[in-house]
């Protein structure tokens, strides 16, 4: 909480940081709040397109919310930014499994 707490001052200093909304993101994932989480993934995403670790966050979090279709649409993106991501191939592989 104390993490989400900070992460949220330092947006009010600085929204347009890409890297605080994908770490903000990771936190709220860490504590069960997933529909925040993709909310501060896809706002990072919207800040730099091409930011592949926050991609693969939305990713595995919406894989581990069961919505493996939008993860599997995630990791296809990562892919096409960075075809050599071992992350995004052996999720694949594990969706497709």
């Amino acid at each position: 909480e104390a993490a989400v707490a900070e992460y949220r001052r330092a947006l009010a200093i600085q929204p347009r940081f890409a890297d605080i909304r994908n770490h903000l993101g990771m936190a709220l994932a860490a504590m069960g709040r997933e529909e925040e989480a993709i909310q501060e993934f896809r706002r990072a995403l919207e800040i730099n397109p091409r930011y592949v670790e926050a991609r693969l966050n939305l990713a595995i979090t919406l894989r581990d919310m069961g919505r493996h279709a939008e993860a599997r649409e995630q990791y296809l993106k990562v892919l096409e930014i960075d075809p050599d991501n071992l992350i995004a191939r052996n999720a694949l592989a594990n969706l497709a499994a």
